[in-house]
């Protein structure tokens, strides 16, 4: 595929654009980090059609969603919850634990492959690289890490997530 170059994103339409690009490009794995679902990213037609479009190609899809704040990512963003509902196969949604509450990161890892990573998740900056296995496979390993203390959260687990 070609080397990776990094990508700065600065502003919200940028973010929306990679965001959009990077649930796009998944074709078996999506591990998302975010602090709510933050609508303004998730909860738009594009990137539900892409999490729709994945989760129903009928591979083995998996689409992990780790969340610090379960309540706000239920009444925030009722689109992306209703869908995760309806394709429970394919979504499940953890809360991070308390220990790792501060984390205060926010990451797209799609396929293992292609990486969206905001060091502040209460910012629009980020690095975005579409094929730069390496650096995702350690993005994923903190990922992996946060998920494997996670628990599912009883607001998003009486939805069946």
């Amino acid at each position: 595929m070609g080397e990776s170059r990094s990508i700065e994103i600065t502003d919200l339409d940028q973010l929306q654009s990679y965001v959009e690009a990077l649930c796009g490009s998944a074709r078996q794995r999506l591990d998302i980090l975010t602090p709510d679902l933050e609508p303004r990213l998730y909860d738009r037609e594009p990137v539900l059609a892409s999490l729709r479009d994945l989760a129903t190609a009928g591979r083995q899809a998996s689409i992990r969603i780790l969340v610090a704040d379960g309540n706000a990512a239920l009444t925030q963003s009722p689109r992306l919850v209703e869908l995760a509902r309806q394709l429970t196969s394919f979504f499940e949604l953890r809360r991070l634990a308390a220990a790792d509450a501060g984390f205060g990161q926010a990451a797209i890892i799609a396929d293992g492959r292609s990486l969206l990573h905001r060091p502040e998740w209460t910012r629009h900056e980020a690095t975005v690289e579409m094929n730069a296995p390496a650096r995702a496979r350690t993005l994923l390993e903190t990922f992996d890490a946060l998920w494997a203390r996670a628990a599912p959260d009883p607001e998003t687990r009486r939805l069946h997530l």
